[in-house]
């Protein structure tokens, strides 16, 4: 659906949307991007163990308005969230 280094959007098998995003500076950077517009359902976070990285899924309702989400996303400059991701290195 949506999908730039380190940052992912997908649809889940049980209808709900995952914002997926690797690192906490990552995450708090798409987070604060799009905060005033989205909430998130609920968050999980787990470690990617191939480079010790917290992993943050967040999820939506299967009823979620994804295509403004999508929009916003599109927004998101690639280029800064790479940067951002190098900044915790």
């Amino acid at each position: 659906m949506f999908k730039i280094l380190h940052v992912e959007l997908a649809r889940l098998d049980s209808g709900k949307y995952c914002l997926t995003a690797v690192d906490t500076m990552v995450n708090d950077y798409v987070e604060d991007f799009l905060w005033d517009e989205f909430e998130y359902e609920a968050t999980t976070v787990a470690l990617d163990e191939g480079s010790n990285r917290a992993v943050y899924q967040n999820y939506f309702p299967a009823d979620f308005p994804v295509a403004a989400l999508i929009e916003a996303l599109q927004q998101l400059d690639a280029n800064e969230v790479a940067r951002v991701y190098q900044m915790n290195g």
